[in-house]
């Protein structure tokens, strides 16, 4: 399922021992938390 790709990459990335993917998570994860922010304002607005 496409909808599912990036949580899970985040999830491997998070589990990489290498620094790099670690910040990589972090901004993924920023960017999910951003997102869901920005749809569920749009909802409460609608």
């Amino acid at each position: 399922d496409s909808a599912t790709v990036l949580p899970v990459q985040v999830f491997l990335w998070a589990g990489s021992p290498e620094l790099a993917f670690i910040e990589r998570a972090s901004a993924a994860i920023m960017v999910l938390l951003t997102f869901l922010i920005s749809m569920n304002a749009l909802a409460i607005w609608m």
